[in-house]
Order: C-alpha cells, then sequence, then structure tokens
C-alpha cells in the first residue's frame, strides 16, 4: 500500500514512527553524528539565536557522510 499510493498515514501511532525512525538510525551503516563532528554539533546549542542554530545545522548536515 505504501509503496502504491494508498498508505492511510492516519492510521500511524505517533510512537510507532518513531520507533520506525529510531530503527531506521540504528541501522545506517555509519553512525548518524559522527565523532568528528560531535563537538560541532554540540557547539551549535551555544549559538545566540535559533536561526543561526538551524543555519549551523543545515551546514553540518551537509557534512554528514552520503549514506545518512
Amino acid at each position: 500500500k505504501f509503496y502504491e499510493g494508498t498508505f492511510n498515514w492516519e492510521s500511524v501511532k505517533q510512537h510507532d514512527a518513531a520507533s520506525l525512525l529510531k530503527l531506521f538510525i540504528r541501522e545506517l551503516p555509519q553512525p548518524l553524528l559522527s565523532v568528528e563532528y560531535l563537538k560541532a554539533f554540540q557547539a551549535v546549542q551555544t549559538l545566540p539565536t535559533k536561526k543561526q542554530q538551524l543555519q549551523a545545522l543545515n551546514l553540518l548536515v551537509i557534512l554528514l557522510p552520503d549514506a545518512n
């Protein structure tokens, strides 16, 4: 049904969707947040505005491995 475009999204419970997302992240071939960029992701929290935080996160996501 999903690939046919007839999947009923209203029947999905939020906890089920969260569980699927967690499963997907756990099964990635490489960690989602590599150790290489961990400090940079943590530093985003110290930026003064939400706009700056979002801009920094967008740039950091570009640096993630293609598989992610």
